[in-house]
């Protein structure tokens, strides 16, 4: 389940912003489904220059909310990365920034802004 089901869950799913500046990403291996379904947020704050040697999975990361941009164009991941499903249904969508990066896969992603 992603994060969007830990905020109904602990009653937190108004949450608008998140913040991750000080967050280490170093061991993470899947981001997957993290924000998924968290239709109240808009802004996810990432740090700086992260490097991600054991982060391969980023499926339905964004799927179903109301994020305006995403921002990984700092970011280093050294494995190949699954991009399922990476971003669908985020209507409010305005940019992605991504590194340059092995995709493992990349089916149904939907990068059209539907306004």
């Amino acid at each position: 389940r992603g994060l969007g089901d830990v905020y109904k869950r602990q009653e937190c799913g108004w949450l608008e912003t998140v913040d991750f500046t000080n967050f280490d990403f170093s061991e993470i291996t899947s981001m997957c489904g993290w924000f998924e379904r968290s239709y109240y947020l808009k802004e996810i704050i990432f740090p700086q220059n992260v490097v991600c040697k054991n982060l391969c999975n980023l499926r339905r990361c964004f799927r179903s909310n109301d994020i305006g941009k995403i921002d990984f164009s700092n970011w280093t991941f050294e494995c190949p990365v699954d991009m399922e499903e990476f971003v669908v249904n985020c209507p409010l969508l305005e940019s992605i920034k991504l590194p340059k990066m092995k995709v493992k896969d990349a089916t149904n992603v939907e990068f059209v802004n539907q306004l």
